[in-house]
């Protein structure tokens, strides 16, 4: 099996956000121990001296001792049909909510399988990606398709079964909790109504593209990026 390893900081937390907003398992091998244990990670949190990792205890329920004076730990997980490992080191407890766990070192390189082409993640994430809101007052909840993405907005497509939509928004108009699903992470944020478009033309004719604006979707466009790089 072959491996490549990722040094770059803002990748690194790409992946860690991705193990938190999926609540993807991850399996712990503690130095000086052949039993395995498990663990989730739960928050990225800075501390004065640097980033650190919270993740929930483990369980079995004595790897929460011996994790205390292993020299190194190893986290292994499985991203998106890949094995991938780093090194960390226990810190502490973390006793303030909502994040009740340990403290582990921020992992400074991550170990990722290096598939073949086929096999690696599509980096054609307009068709993978899709938004999710419920307006305020309302309990209807629309699941739509994003068709593009610019540097601060996004568009999405609204078909005809959901044509009620434009009863209930204006453009100037601000959504709430907004939330993209990208092929390893999900963001929610609050977002403005840019414009909406009838489609004259091509696939999509007939419907409206409707574009939303927010700042934190450039954090979102880096994240695509970062996506791109690990194909």
């Amino acid at each position: 099996m072959k491996f490549f390893i990722i040094k770059e900081k803002e990748k690194i937390i790409t992946i860690v956000k991705y193990l938190i907003s999926e609540g993807v398992e991850v399996g712990v091998e503690i130095q000086g121990t052949d039993e395995n244990f498990a663990t989730r990670a739960i928050a990225i949190k800075e501390f004065l001296e640097a980033d650190r990792l919270i993740v929930e205890k483990l369980h079995p329920e004595e790897g929460n001792s011996l994790i205390q004076s292993a020299p190194e730990v190893v986290f292994s997980f499985d991203l998106k049909g890949r094995s991938a490992t780093f090194a960390t080191r226990y810190v502490g407890i973390h006793t303030e909510h909502p994040h009740y766990g340990l403290i582990a070192e921020f992992p400074t390189t991550v170990r990722l399988e290096d598939k073949r082409r086929e096999q690696r993640i599509s980096n054609d994430l307009r068709k993978l990606l899709s938004v999710e809101f419920t307006l305020e007052g309302d309990d209807k909840q629309y699941q739509l398709s994003v068709v593009n993405i610019g540097s601060s907005g996004i568009g999405f497509i609204v078909e005809k079964g959901d044509f009620d939509l434009f009863k209930k928004i204006n453009v100037g108009d601000q959504i709430r909790d907004v939330t993209f699903f990208l092929p390893i992470a999900t963001m929610t944020i609050d977002a403005t109504v840019k414009h909406m478009t009838l489609v004259k033309e091509g696939e999509f004719r007939g419907c409206y593209l409707v574009g939303i604006e927010s700042s934190f979707l450039m954090e979102l466009k880096e994240l695509q990026g970062e996506l791109e790089k690990m194909k």
